[in-house]
């Protein structure tokens, strides 16, 4: 047992519509605790109870707080929109759901995936968003109504990823069923299915002018495909487990490739020879981006204490996030490599993260059911976009599932401590 003083604070609500209220001075005594938490981890914990509890000030009971779940089960992918307006999320609970931003506000739920959502990407217009999921089905939806457009079916096992051609008139998609396949996204037809690989297929991505795809795979390889052909041109080998992302850089003439066998490699197209192999991680690599400036993997940075589930670029290339299962953020100066903030507030493994495309904005998708959402110039949290109808759920559908993470008042909000 330990005792401490906890110095005085302010909290501010801010709720899922943008709003938000006046900062309030909250006065908390001593506390007598066995606490495994730092300070500031605390204090956080605290203010969003004291929000719950509807300002109570005084001795406050220890408690653990919870952020606001967006969905829920676990998220598996966050997407935001070409112009910065909409951030997309998929999610294990079988649907997607558009947000507003900056205000993180819910604009829609696209609820007809049948199993969990493992994918999501917007057309480079901006118009159609497309969902690949567990259910075996690739699913398009006009974004300005939220409608379902078309169903793309075909594959025979869970669809891993999708990606749209630079000009929007192809969406690519990779299955457990260890093929790809190409569709016409003006008619919905399938064009070409491409077969070679012998495991499913976890990562597929076009080169920027369109003319090759990338995909790899739990075979080990990259395969390069010509397209709209379908032929296969060549098969990079030299990684000794599943290949779990590709990423072409800027230029088209590198492409990075990320592994369980915990390297990223750099492989020349021209040529298709290993450029280089960076190691560093203990653990699986589960996505690779570029610096959109320089168009290449300028680090490999050790500081995660588990496996790396994903790395994004800022769009400047100054800063790098990555996202892990040792259920942390962590945001890393480029080029140097420094690691300068750590971002916690989660309570399980981070599956996505992804910059804002005017850099101000990093989401952050979890296991624990959240998205949320940091300020880039204060590195500071910002808020964790909420569902008041999955609130109610999971109150409704877990008994074991407490009210005391949220604050109660008529809005679902997020409270955080003000210094």
């Amino acid at each position: 047992m330990s005792k401490f003083e906890i110095p005085d604070f302010k909290l501010q609500r801010i709720y899922s519509d943008g709003s938000k209220e006046e900062p309030v001075l909250y006065e908390l005594k001593d506390l007598d605790a066995n606490w495994k938490m730092g300070r500031r981890q605390f204090l956080i914990a605290t203010a969003i109870g004291v929000g719950m509890l509807g300002g109570l000030s005084g001795c406050i009971a220890p408690w653990e707080g919870k952020s606001s779940p967006a969905h829920t089960r676990s998220v598996k992918a966050v997407s935001f929109s070409p112009d910065g307006k909409l951030l997309a999320s998929g999610s294990a609970d079988k649907t997607i759901k558009l947000w507003g931003m900056p205000s993180g506000k819910l604009l829609q739920t696209l609820e007809e995936h049948t199993d969990s959502v493992n994918a999501v990407s917007f057309s480079p217009d901006g118009k159609l968003l497309a969902s690949g999921s567990a259910d075996k089905t690739i699913k398009l939806w006009d974004i300005s109504s939220g409608k379902l457009v078309q169903t793309l079916e075909g594959h025979t096992y869970w669809v891993e990823d999708v990606s749209f051609s630079p000009d929007g008139k192809l969406l690519a998609s990779g299955s457990a069923d260890k093929t790809i396949k190409l569709w016409d996204i003006s008619s919905g037809k399938l064009v070409q299915t491409l077969e070679g690989h012998t495991g499913l297929v976890n990562a597929v991505s076009f080169r920027p002018n369109g003319k090759l795809l990338a995909s790899g795979s739990a075979d080990k390889t990259i395969k390069l495909w010509d397209v709209p052909s379908g032929k296969l041109l060549q098969t990079l080998e030299g990684h000794t487990r599943s290949v779990n992302a590709v990423s072409f850089s800027p230029d088209g003439k590198l492409l990075a490739s990320g592994s369980e066998d915990g390297t990223i490699k750099l492989w020349n197209i021209s040529s298709g020879k290993l450029v280089q192999t960076l190691k560093g991680h203990t653990h699986w690599v589960e996505d690779v981006s570029f610096n959109p400036k320089a168009g290449k993997l300028l680090q490999t940075l050790e500081g995660h204490t588990d496996s790396v589930n994903a790395v994004s670029f800022s769009p400047d290339g100054k800063q790098l996030a990555s996202g892990s299962e040792d259920n942390t953020t962590k945001l890393w100066n480029m080029p140097s490599g420094e690691l300068f903030k750590t971002l916690e507030m989660y309570t399980n493994l981070v599956n996505a993260v992804s910059f804002s495309p005017d850099g101000k904005l990093l989401a952050s998708g979890s296991g624990d059911d959240t998205i949320k959402l940091w300020e880039i110039s204060s590195n500071e949290f910002l808020t964790s976009l909420s569902d008041p109808a999955t609130i109610k759920k999971k109150k409704d559908t877990d008994s074991s599932y407490s009210s005391g993470g949220y604050c109660s008042c008529n809005k679902v909000c997020t409270c955080i401590p003000i210094k």
